[in-house]
């Protein structure tokens, strides 16, 4: 029985690690994939991305490289400001709560 739940465990730990592997992504696919859009799903891509998004560098690359007028497409710097606002402002909120609780633990200590 020991021998079975060992081999149960170690399997665990083999299909644990291989999922972890296997969601790793290499910066030559994502540019690649990036590369292989259309001017339009690199621009509208690039509207969605928020500031902190390790994506939204492989978008403006393309568009510098490929030189788009992503406004062609829409209003591309209200859209932009759009997604960084709903990203920043709750992140603003929890870097607040974080900051807040520390001070308390300070006064503590």
């Amino acid at each position: 029985m020991k021998n079975v739940r060992l081999l149960r465990e170690r399997i665990v730990w083999i299909c644990l690690c291989a999922l972890f592997l296997n969601s790793c992504v290499l910066r030559e696919d994502i540019a690649a994939e990036v590369a292989g859009t259309s001017d339009e799903g690199v621009c509208r891509g690039w509207m969605r991305m928020t500031e902190n998004n390790f994506l939204e560098k492989y978008y403006k690359f393309e568009i510098d490289k490929r030189g788009l007028d992503c406004e062609v497409y829409g209003d591309v710097f209200a859209s932009k400001v759009r997604a960084d606002k709903r990203y920043s402002k709750p992140m603003r909120a929890i870097r607040y709560r974080f900051e807040m609780l520390a001070s308390r633990v300070r006064t503590l200590l």
